[in-house]
This record gives C-alpha cells, sequence and structure tokens, in this order.
C-alpha cells in the first residue's frame, strides 16, 4: 500500500521502483518484474543498460548460468565500478562456488572499500566454507565501516553466540535492551 502510494507520488523514481522490482522478484511476479526492468532500463538506472537488472531477475529465477553471464557483461562494461562485481559475487555464491565469489567481492573492495554489500557477501560465502574466523574478520571490519548497521551488529551477536564467548553477546543484547527500554521511556503519553 505505501509502495503504490510511494510510485503514484514519485512515477520516476529510481529507488521506488527498484524497490517495487525487489518486491516483485521476491513474489516471483517475473512478468511484472520485467515490465519494472524495461522502465529502470529506459532510464538506465543501473549505468549499465540494465545488464544489473536483468542479472537481478535471472538470479531469482535460479537462472545462474545467465546471472553469471549478465554479471559478466556488466563488469566488461563498467569495469571500474563494485557493482558487476558484487552481482557476480552474488551469482556465484548462489552457485555454491563460494570461493569464487570472495574473490569477485574483493574485486568489488577494491573499487568500493567500504562496501557492506561485498562484505556481506564475504561472510555469508566464509560461514559456508565453515571458515568463522575468517567471517568474524569481516565482521569486524563492517562493524568498523558502519558500527550502527543492525544486520552487521546482530551477525556479531550471532557470531559471539556460536563460536566466541556467550558473555559478549549476552551484553550487546542487554545494553541493546536498555536503549529500547530507554527510547520508549522518552515517549511516554
Amino acid at each position: 500500500k505505501h509502495l503504490d502510494k510511494a510510485e503514484q507520488l514519485a512515477p520516476d523514481d529510481v529507488h521506488v521502483l527498484g524497490i517495487r522490482l525487489l518486491t516483485l522478484l521476491g513474489q516471483k511476479n517475473w512478468a511484472e518484474a520485467q515490465k519494472y526492468i524495461d522502465r529502470l532500463v529506459k532510464m538506465n538506472a543501473d549505468g549499465a543498460g540494465g545488464l544489473l537488472y536483468e542479472q537481478q531477475l535471472a538470479l531469482a529465477k535460479g537462472e545462474y548460468d545467465k546471472a553469471v553471464d549478465l554479471a559478466n557483461r556488466a563488469i566488461a562494461k563498467l569495469p571500474e565500478f563494485a557493482s558487476g562485481y558484487i552481482s557476480l559475487g552474488q551469482s556465484l555464491q548462489a552457485e555454491g562456488r563460494y570461493q569464487e565469489a570472495v574473490s569477485q567481492y574483493l574485486n568489488a573492495l577494491d573499487r568500493q572499500s567500504n562496501n557492506l554489500h561485498a562484505i556481506q557477501g564475504i561472510i555469508a560465502c566464509y560461514y559456508a566454507m565453515n571458515r568463522p574466523d575468517d567471517a568474524s574478520r569481516y565482521i569486524a571490519i563492517a562493524r568498523h565501516a558502519d558500527p550502527s548497521n543492525p544486520v552487521f551488529q546482530e551477525l556479531e551477536v550471532e557470531h559471539s553466540l556460536k563460536y566466541g564467548d556467550g558473555t559478549l553477546a549476552i551484553s550487546a543484547r542487554l545494553s541493546s535492551a536498555e536503549r529500547s527500554v530507554g527510547t520508549a521511556c522518552r515517549y511516554r503519553w
């Protein structure tokens, strides 16, 4: 409902259209997703002639070979940007080619050193390869790059619970709960 309203207010807003596309991909509504991709391509919103949007569609449909091909084409078109390497990393990761995916995510970090999507991909791949110490190292990098990011805060806590000192995780949970209570108290009626 809110997304419909946002699209009515800003029918050509790239961010709104991108969120709509992601929603449609999650719903596996391929035909409608293609319509949004076509609109985004006309705007060259990804800067790669739509290759990155088409890659997202192929990835969502489980067409991994096609997703890899589209990501490689995006890299060939825009080798200086991280986005193509992230797309390739995601495609390889979906195929279970974790070490190759890590290499592509690292290529993305060479181009944009604090790209949290690349770091998140690296963390997921290291967990998939049963390399929790490497995952922990990248969680620390992510937490340093964006200390308030709740995704990485939660990854840090979960990692501590599973692989480290659980008391640190409990301390982090208590601290979070205290902040929540403090915030709630400020907004009493």
